[in-house]
């Protein structure tokens, strides 16, 4: 209730049991802003791989975009971007229409060619970088 994480020990003592209480609040949020990072590096590594080791265009990005969506738990994300060569490409996993949504620029060569939108919370630095990534892939064909 106190917005408190409280670490209790008890112990048998001659007149009767010794309670300790110990506040563990920070080491609590250290730990949960760790695993938080973790998952959030794990899900960049999963989708560089993805991308890499996918030959095809559309189903690497596909690919990449549905697994970054399960590890970064987010509700959907959407790609339209126009790929070298003038073809349209529209992609989407999850639910993108409802709820928070951030709308991210996929720039290549310093032109933006198209958007990653997110629904749901996700890193905005690192969703930033993703679509740096996402750029990589596209100018590999």
């Amino acid at each position: 209730d106190l917005g408190r994480w409280v670490e209790s020990r008890v112990f048998p003592s001659a007149e009767g049991i010794s309670v300790f209480f110990r506040d563990v609040t920070e080491e609590q949020e250290l730990e949960q802003r760790a695993s938080e990072r973790e998952r959030i590096i794990t899900g960049g590594l999963d989708l560089v791989q993805v991308l890499a080791s996918e030959p095809e265009l559309r189903q690497a990005l596909l690919a990449g975009l549905a697994g970054l969506r399960a590890r970064w738990e987010l509700a959907g994300l959407a790609l339209d971007l126009r790929v070298p060569g003038g073809e349209h490409v529209v992609l989407s996993v999850g639910e993108t229409a409802d709820g928070q949504v951030t709308e991210l620029p996929v720039t290549l060569r310093g032109e933006t060619i198209g958007t990653l939108r997110v629904a749901g919370v996700g890193p905005i630095q690192e969703l930033q970088a993703i679509c740096d990534i996402l750029s990589l892939r596209i100018a590999a064909g």
